[in-house]
């Protein structure tokens, strides 16, 4: 305690300054690190990147497998939708379409029925705005 008293102030005072130059510094290049994350990635600038440890990390992780496994799901789900669909289109509108001199007998897969069905539909867009 005494020495605390009869220490010089100057080298106390040295001490402390470089203390808080040192952790100044270090704080100045997270938030260098932080702002060149934000920018990348246009984050805003109002949000708070977490310290990257260990449990923060572990976490991410999980986060991230949790999103890849529902986006797989909702992909698989949005397959298996348009394939009903595609194979349900044909049948639903086989009355309605209407065929011309021109074209080809109806086809026996609903792939190939769909696909002159659109290329008729985009032809005859394209002859009336040429019009």
């Amino acid at each position: 305690m005494s020495e605390h008293y009869n220490a010089d102030p100057y080298s106390l005072s040295t001490k402390v300054r470089k203390r808080f130059r040192e952790v100044k510094k270090v704080e100045q290049q997270k938030q260098k690190a932080d702002n060149h994350i934000k920018d990348r990635y246009g984050l805003p600038a109002s949000l708070s990147l977490l310290e990257e440890d260990e449990a923060t990390a572990a976490e991410a992780k999980e986060e991230w497998a949790r999103g890849k496994r529902e986006l797989a799901a909702e992909e698989s789900n949005k397959r298996r939708r348009l394939a009903v669909d595609i194979v349900s289109i044909p049948a639903s509108s086989s009355k309605t379409v209407h065929r011309s001199s021109k074209s080809k007998p109806p086809s026996s897969n609903p792939v190939d029925a769909l696909r002159a069905r659109i290329l008729g539909n985009t032809a005859r867009q394209s002859a009336r705005r040429t019009l």
